[in-house]
């Protein structure tokens, strides 16, 4: 049985549909063992973790504020 590859480009729209995001710019990386997005104004108050996709200086941003509950912190 063979599992035909999807061609990707080098940027993709992505979604998260916990965070009832979606259609966010994302660069794809083949070789990445992990991943990143691009946040600002990262603040946790309470054990919420709360940020903004993008900043001003990104046609991607609208400064809408993300909360959540559930988020790791990694070093």
């Amino acid at each position: 049985m063979s599992l035909a590859k999807k061609l990707i480009g080098q940027t993709e729209l992505i979604d998260f549909p916990e965070l009832h995001l979606g259609g966010i710019i994302s660069r794809v990386d083949t070789g990445a063992q992990t991943s990143a997005v691009w946040a600002s104004d990262i603040k946790l108050k309470e054990g919420v973790l709360q940020f903004t996709l993008f900043d001003d200086t990104s046609d991607s941003h609208t400064g809408d504020v993300v909360k959540t509950r559930s988020f790791q912190i990694r070093k």
